[in-house]
């Protein structure tokens, strides 16, 4: 275990180009910390994402405004209700509304969900979002028991996984003991 998790850290560190390792750690932290700490700084990232989306992205401009409402208008979780929400059929609709101006679009990796309950939903993600995405799942991981190194199966249908198997992420998860199935195309 502890010689596969060095190994990993340093291929990390060179070689995936991302902040995944920085996610790790951050993860790590602050899962410790006081609930009242974990709530403000949940709150904090949540009014700098809506006042992000507020002024970059035409469609929540546009659903804000219809609404009667500006960012500031949400100083709480419970807040959140005023919100519209956002169904498939607005993203489907909306696509290119959807998208943050002031992103450059060089930087968006197409994506979509599985499609399991459905037509799949198109989207973007970046390098940045994958790396976040990751540590998320690495953590919950090791609060159920796992360290990097033990054998571990996972049923899970991420597109930027089964499009493309890349000879090297096989490697890694020969490396790692991990075999990944798509719950989605599977047989006896």
């Amino acid at each position: 275990g502890r010689l596969v998790r060095g190994a990993y850290q340093l291929w990390a560190k060179v070689m995936r180009r991302d902040d995944f390792l920085k996610y790790c750690a951050e993860l790590e932290r602050s899962q410790y910390l006081p609930s009242e700490e974990i709530r403000s700084l949940q709150l904090m990232r949540l009014k700098a994402l809506l006042t992000h989306a507020y002024n970059n992205v035409p469609y929540y401009r546009k659903r804000f405004q219809g609404a009667g409402l500006k960012p500031s208008d949400i100083k709480t979780t419970d807040d959140l209700i005023k919100l519209p929400l956002l169904t498939k059929k607005d993203i489907r609709a909306n696509f290119n509304d959807l998208i943050a101006a002031n992103f450059p679009r060089k930087k968006m990796l197409p994506y979509s969900t599985s499609g399991s309950t459905g037509e799949p939903i198109k989207f973007y993600i970046t390098r940045g979002t994958s790396a976040q995405r990751q540590a998320a799942a690495y953590r919950a991981y090791r609060w159920s028991g796992y360290e990097m190194g033990d054998r571990i199966v996972n049923l899970w249908s991420p597109q930027e996984y089964f499009r493309g198997r890349q000879l090297g992420n096989r490697l890694i998860n020969l490396f790692l003991k991990a075999i990944y199935l798509n719950p989605l195309n599977m047989s006896a």
